[in-house]
């Protein structure tokens, strides 16, 4: 849980009812402190950064974003099954293996090591 910030209504515990021994449990969405998600079907995190972290249970979407940089590891693969991989900028990759075709358009531009390409 993140520390509440100025104006921020919450809720309190007070052990025994003693409110000597209170401590913040939780926080109440107002204007000033709108709830991150737009539904309760939403589940949203969100880092003091700005990063953001959400899974849509509606329309089945889950988003990262606000991140400088995000890393995926995993000790034997990663696999993306989905009709559709879009990169939308440089997709950089030290070996490539295709395996069923595909195509290219644009400019391509090849330095160092050799290309064989195969005439029809």
């Amino acid at each position: 849980m993140a520390a509440a910030i100025t104006s921020e209504q919450v809720v309190i515990a007070c052990i025994g009812g003693n409110p000597e021994t209170a401590m913040i449990i939780g926080s109440l969405w107002s204007d000033t402190s709108p709830a991150p998600g737009k539904s309760l079907k939403e589940i949203v995190i969100s880092a003091p950064d700005g990063a953001v972290f959400r899974y849509d249970a509606d329309a089945g979407a889950l988003s990262a974003s606000g991140m400088k940089t995000a890393t995926l590891q995993a000790s034997v693969s990663v696999k993306l099954d989905t009709p559709v991989v879009e990169c939308t900028n440089l997709l950089r990759t030290a070996t490539l293996d295709v395996t069923k075709g595909g195509k290219m358009s644009g400019n391509i531009t090849h330095s160092g090591g050799q290309l064989h390409l195969k005439r029809h």
